[in-house]
C-alpha cells in the first residue's frame, strides 16, 4: 500500500489477495463502499464508480484472446 501526497491510501493490484473464500468478495465491497461513503462520495457518485468498475472488466473481457 502506497500512501498519496494527500494522505489517502492507495492499494496496489499485487497486494489484493487471491478470493479464495466466498465470503471474501461480498465483505471486499462492503469495505470498498464505506470507504467511498466515508470519503464524501453519494450513493449516486458510487453507482458511477461500480459502472465504471464494470465497464473496465467488460472491456478487459472483451479484449481477451478467444
Amino acid at each position: 500500500m502506497t500512501v498519496q501526497p494527500d494522505n489517502t491510501a492507495r492499494v496496489t493490484a499485487s497486494e489484493v489477495p487471491q478470493v479464495r473464500d466466498s465470503r471474501a468478495v461480498p465483505i471486499l465491497a462492503k469495505t470498498i463502499f464505506r470507504e467511498l461513503k466515508q470519503s464524501g462520495l453519494s450513493e449516486e457518485d458510487i453507482m458511477g464508480v461500480a459502472s465504471e468498475m464494470l465497464a473496465l472488466v467488460a472491456s478487459g473481457l472483451r479484449a481477451r484472446p478467444r
